[in-house]
């Protein structure tokens, strides 16, 4: 028998009037709601665990800057390295040419 054969026989009224008996809301224990806020609220080993992974969260993110500065220093003295050859090589080409 399908639900909607169930419907089609009982009709709408007895069904909801049948949940309403059937159906009836509870009140959770005392310990149980206390329990489960405790563990909503506070993971156990959290003290220690937590501090030093915000140290090792701190540490790393110092070491990703100074890397990251170490790059844009390298960067930044290749290119007045590159600007140095070029000039060195300018200044050669004209005083080659203005000597004769």
């Amino acid at each position: 028998m399908s639900a909607e054969g169930a419907a089609g026989v009982l009709g709408k009224d007895p069904i909801e009037r049948l949940l309403r008996e059937v159906l009836v809301p509870v009140e959770p224990d005392a310990r149980f709601i206390h329990h489960l806020r405790a563990r909503l609220v506070h993971m156990r080993g959290s003290g220690v665990s937590s501090t030093l992974l915000t140290v090792g969260f701190l540490v790393v993110v110092f070491l990703f800057f100074m890397a990251s500065m170490g790059v844009a220093l390298r960067i930044v003295l290749a290119v007045l390295g590159l600007l140095g050859l070029i000039q060195r090589s300018r200044n050669g080409r004209t005083g080659s040419a203005a000597s004769p």
